[in-house]
């Protein structure tokens, strides 16, 4: 269980070792910096799977169609974050990781799984009846982060967003 930490614990544990580490001093917000490299992550591996996670087996002239406009998935991954706050995935697993074995992913989901149902909700309800999933309302912390023509990226370029 102490191995897991929530957004804010990393968070505030960021803020301090930027502040004790001269080589990592120009990273303004940490947690931001740290944050868009998932996403961006996130939205990569979205990208290099797309033909196998949203796939549409409807021919159109002899091709395949394929569109990430309603094609919809909750993921999971981990990552791992460097002395210098560089972030490496180390493994993506094909749904998120539901177990309560640690009272920090308890207490983590407490906070994302209404969440989660909202979007879920809306999701299901803007496909039944042909709506764009890319112009939803309820996601409130939630980002969109890969569609088509569009993919989160982050240079880092400023320090932190």
């Amino acid at each position: 269980d102490e191995a897991r930490a929530s957004f804010k614990d990393l968070a505030s544990y960021l803020e301090e070792y930027v502040s004790q580490n001269p080589r990592v001093s120009h990273i303004k917000d940490p947690i931001s910096h740290v944050r868009d490299q998932i996403k961006d992550a996130l939205a990569t591996v979205a990208h290099i799977y797309r033909d196998l996670s949203f796939s549409v087996n409807v021919k159109n002239h002899g091709r395949k169609m394929c569109s990430a406009e309603n094609g919809f998935a909750f993921l999971g991954a981990d990552f791992m974050v460097d002395s210098d706050l560089k972030v490496w995935i180390t493994e993506m697993q094909s749904g998120p990781g539901l177990s309560h074995d640690s009272e920090t992913t308890r207490e983590n989901f407490a906070i994302v799984l209404p969440g989660i149902f909202e979007v879920l909700k809306e999701v299901r309800a803007r496909e039944m009846s042909g709506e764009l999933i890319s112009e939803m309302e309820s996601p409130n912390t939630w980002e969109l982060i890969y569609k088509d023509n569009f993919r989160f990226t982050y240079s880092g370029g400023n320090g932190g967003s």
